[in-house]
């Protein structure tokens, strides 16, 4: 199994985590810094990408698998709203993190049945569509890169309908209350 695939999964797993157990407010921060995460390390594993009929749909299938097992995590998240700022909040808890921890496990494996179990197998399947390993290695990413890049949009949206549900709306961006000083009065 390549490192590469073990390191990606491992960093967004724990990306996601330290982001998402607990209770914790809906912020533009918390929303996009697993994706952004995962997306910055595509440069240094995807080496190519095959848009032939078969590879793209084995890549595109890959990513839709990502995001689906993904959603199915994100749904053991609870909104809630805070009475005291009227925001919404995500509470996450231990069925939370085996979910995630459960979709790197899935990932990892197929990983490495696809490179130590099945070799043989997959370079015959590799060799009767015309595919190139980069068509296998992009694929895995792809299936890596699924579950993060869904979560924010289930936190946004999410936090969206939730927030209109109880009346308020979601503010992503806060800004820092200001202090008004009056002069103190002899």
């Amino acid at each position: 199994m390549d490192v590469a695939f073990l390191v990606l999964n491992l960093l967004v797993l724990a990306v996601t985590l330290e982001s998402d157990v607990g209770t914790r407010k809906v912020r533009w921060f918390r929303v996009l810094r697993p994706a952004v995460t995962a997306l910055i390390a595509i440069p240094f594993f995807l080496t190519g990408i095959d848009l032939s009929g078969i590879g793209l749909l084995l890549e595109v299938g890959a990513l839709f698998l990502g995001v689906a097992m993904g959603y199915a995590a994100c749904r053991l998240m609870r909104f809630l709203i805070d009475p005291g700022d009227a925001q919404p909040r995500t509470r996450a808890g231990w069925a939370y993190v085996l979910a995630w921890t459960g979709v790197i496990a899935v990932k990892t494996l197929m990983t490495y049945a696809a490179t130590t179990w099945f070799p043989a197998e997959l370079g015959r399947f590799m060799l009767d569509h015309h595919l190139g390993p980069d068509s296998i290695r992009a694929a895995f990413i792809f299936l890596a890169l699924g579950s993060p890049l869904v979560r924010p949009a289930y936190l946004w949206i999410g936090g969206q309908r939730f927030a209109r549900r109880h009346g308020t709306r979601l503010r992503l961006f806060t800004r820092p209350q200001q202090v008004v000083r009056f002069p103190a009065h002899r």
